[in-house]
């Protein structure tokens, strides 16, 4: 009874996960903070079943997708070229021309209150018991984090630096490399917090 019961709901939070992704922004929007709130009543961290955690943090990071505007970060690190020579020549025009690398045309716009709900349970999910879920969370992280100014994306680089506290389990340090090699690859670790990440 309670294992058709849970293949149920994993399920429910699978079609769920496939509404928000493929689904029109527009269209989600309206429901997000609902399908948000019902997630945070069912207390899927405290589960013991892996698919249904896997899947609830599938779920947030999809919700948090949908709260942004999708766009691609210009504050993103951009890799120089494999020419030193290249690179050198570069990084000087852009000292003498330091407005071409200003951050100013940032564009500004509300986040969502959601969003830090969301990031929260992303942060959770870090922690978790299972590779899975962590694996699942770190993607989340830089997923969302793209899409994030670069303050408020900064916070949250700073939120996964806390997972690599003497207090904290190692599950959390392993879900904390999972998500700096996830920001890191996608360009969001920038060179500024490369000294804490290394530490």
């Amino acid at each position: 009874m309670e294992r058709s019961r849970d293949r149920g709901e994993e399920r429910q939070r699978q079609r769920m996960a496939q509404l928000f992704k493929h689904g029109k922004r527009e269209d989600c929007l309206p429901y997000a903070s609902t399908v948000l709130n019902a997630l945070d009543n069912c207390k899927l961290s405290d589960s013991n079943q892996t698919v249904l955690r896997k899947l609830g943090v599938k779920l947030v990071q999809r919700l948090g997708l949908t709260f942004l505007k999708p766009k691609v970060a210009n504050w993103r690190y951009q890799r120089g070229s494999r020419s030193l020579a290249a690179n050198l020549l570069q990084s000087s025009t852009s000292v003498q021309n330091p407005s071409a690398t200003s951050s100013s045309d940032e564009e500004e716009y509300d986040i969502p209150e959601e969003i830090e709900n969301v990031v929260e349970q992303l942060l959770v999910g870090l922690k978790d018991k299972d590779t899975i879920v962590r694996w699942s969370a770190a993607k989340g992280i830089g997923r969302l984090t793209g899409r994030l100014p670069r303050d408020l994306a900064d916070d949250v680089v700073g939120s996964v630096l806390d997972c690599f506290s003497f207090q904290e389990t190692n599950n959390a340090w392993h879900g904390g490399c999972l998500a700096l090699a996830e920001l890191g690859r996608r360009g969001l670790l920038l060179p500024s917090r490369l000294p804490d990440a290394a530490k």
